[in-house]
């Protein structure tokens, strides 16, 4: 493996790890918020985004 692979990887890794910090503090915002659930356009959104990022590093 290359440097840049190391690079795509820890890239990835670190943004499903920031999504997966703000996706729980964003459910946890939503449930004691109240009103109508939204958070899951976030999940959806960055979700998308998240999945991108992963593909095109694969991709090279």
């Amino acid at each position: 493996m290359s440097a840049m692979d190391d690079l795509r990887r820890d890239g990835v890794l670190i943004h499903g790890a920031i999504y997966a910090a703000v996706i729980l503090l964003l459910i946890f915002v939503d449930w004691y918020g109240g009103g109508r659930w939204w958070v899951h356009w976030v999940i959806l959104g960055w979700g998308a985004g998240l999945a991108a990022h992963a593909w095109l590093s694969i991709r090279g």
